[in-house]
């Protein structure tokens, strides 16, 4: 019968390797997400600066995909609850209630999953009324701001899966390594929902 007196200096350990000693991710792990999270800003800011300078210079009217726009406020909702039950994971992960930490992260995947699936069926939709990227600048940049963001979505789906994989050896061995891949999922999600939330005001809104 296991020993629960033991417990707390078991919670004690976990809790000190999974920080490190400084209260999370080890610094040189924080900085190369904060380094991978600049070069993609990087990007985008880019892939921003085209649309504008593309809008400005156009011929034809620009109008807004106010069609669409409750598609883009479903997608909106689950690309946020997706952030935010990571936020949860992470949270539970912190406190080494790892059956939490395993529905939290499961219902983060599926989202990341619902949301490419809206954004296929979109573009289904548009493809089938022959709307394509030839057919107008405007268009061009609809599917290039969006497939870029749907592309990161996807890649933050696959992070998502290979944490769950790393549950594999159990979690009293693997707790403080999949913290901090889930701190570093957690941050690279904000920032794709902020991506998101700028992409939807340019194509959408205005």
């Amino acid at each position: 019968m296991r020993n629960f007196a033991r417990m707390p200096t078991e919670r004690t350990t976990v809790a000190s390797e999974r920080l490190g000693g400084a209260g999370g991710a080890k610094p040189h792990r924080r900085m190369t997400i904060w380094l991978f999270l600049a070069s993609d800003a990087l990007l985008f800011a880019a892939l921003f600066s085209a649309y504008f300078m593309r809008r400005a210079g156009a011929t034809e009217p620009w109008h807004p995909f106010r069609d669409h726009l409750g598609v883009a406020s479903i997608n909106t909702i689950v690309l946020l609850g997706a952030g935010v039950t990571l936020t949860l994971a992470l949270r539970a992960a912190r406190s080494n209630d790892a059956r939490s930490f395993r529905r939290l992260l499961q219902l983060s995947g599926w989202l990341a999953l619902v949301f490419i699936a809206v954004r296929m069926d979109e573009y289904g939709d548009l493809l089938g009324h022959k709307l394509r990227p030839s057919s107008s600048g405007q268009l061009a940049m609809y599917f290039l701001l969006t497939g870029v963001h749907v592309l990161h979505v996807t890649g933050g789906a696959l992070a998502i899966a290979w944490i769950g994989l790393g549950l594999r050896d159990g979690w009293e061995s693997s707790a403080a390594r999949i913290i901090n891949r889930v701190e570093a999922v957690t941050l690279y999600w904000y920032f794709v929902d902020l991506v998101w939330l700028v992409i939807v005001v340019l194509l959408y809104v205005v």
